[in-house]
């Protein structure tokens, strides 16, 4: 009898083991590390291509508000615009110049957005189980509030993190000819920490993670202001005391008024639109790779 049914316990434990190895598959794909490594993949690339648009927003944001403006002499504007701050960059620089500040700037966004995309979906589940207690049925159409929520926690959770990487980017991106940091980021972090201090890495850690809750493509007006500001903080040398926020806005408000705060609103609007696209087509097709649901 026990003869007889070996077969049947055989083709048993072959289905019971194939259950267990799809059912590894699925937890290995839904898992948080799997979809931060590919939302920090998809971001990357999508970093790499737009750079020399994010160092024409940093140097635009920042023309005004050099040594000689800052002492009451007068202001040169080097860059007149965005597409002449391209075209001058690339003839002083070369490509070089597009791509200031490259090392830390695909670190801090694999960084960032690895969680931003990574996370996304678990805090919008907390958010719909813990918080707002959305039925298993209504998930499927989840609320657009909720959405909003999860978009701007992530992004504030990963913005506070790579506040260090960002702030060397905007020092490296800003330095035009390179003598400041030698164009290497492991330079540019020994030789802020040497001067500065860890904490001068944090600096416009707030106006950054309020910056990030406001990202795309049509915050680029409402975050402007911030990240106007986020960029004059982070490429001074730490000053100490309390109001850097606010020295940072009656700064831009004293040197060039209510439009000093819109300052490379431009580049960062078409920075944004090519980011996205990028980014999102790259992280669905990873995901869909993978065999994960979509967003």
């Amino acid at each position: 009898m026990s003869t007889s049914n070996a077969p049947v316990r055989r083709h048993e434990s072959t289905k019971l083991t194939q259950i267990a190895a799809v059912q590894h598959q699925i937890d290995w794909q839904q898992s948080i590390g799997v979809k931060i490594l590919l939302g920090g993949i998809a971001n990357t690339l999508a970093t790499a291509v737009t750079n020399p648009i994010d160092v024409v927003k940093v140097r635009l944001q920042l023309q005004a508000l050099e040594p000689a403006a800052a002492s009451g002499g007068a202001v040169q504007t080097r860059y007149l615009g965005f597409g002449h701050g391209l075209k001058t960059i690339w003839n002083e620089e070369g490509f070089a110049g597009w791509a200031k500040g490259w090392q830390a700037s695909l670190l801090r966004e694999f960084i960032y957005s690895g969680i931003r995309f990574g996370m996304y979906d678990v805090v919008k589940e907390t958010f719909e189980d813990k918080i707002f207690h959305v039925s298993a049925d209504e998930r499927a159409t989840s609320p657009l509030y909720i959405k909003l929520l999860a978009g701007a926690a992530t992004g504030g959770i990963g913005s506070a993190l790579v506040n260090p990487m960002d702030l060397v980017k905007v020092r490296m991106q800003a330095d035009r000819s390179g003598a400041r940091y030698n164009n290497n980021f492991t330079f540019a972090c020994r030789q802020i920490y040497q001067q500065e201090g860890l904490t001068s890495l944090e600096e416009g850690v707030t106006v950054h993670m309020i910056s990030s809750m406001f990202a795309g493509l049509m915050a680029a007006t409402a975050s402007s202001p911030m990240d106007v500001m986020k960029t004059q903080i982070q490429n001074e040398a730490k000053s100490g005391g309390s109001n850097v926020l606010g020295r940072a806005f009656m700064q831009v408000l004293r040197s060039e008024g209510i439009r000093g705060f819109f300052k490379g609103w431009l580049p960062n609007w078409f920075r944004l639109g090519p980011h996205t696209i990028i980014s999102l087509m790259v992280y669905e097709e990873l995901r869909s790779t993978m065999g994960i649901k979509p967003m």
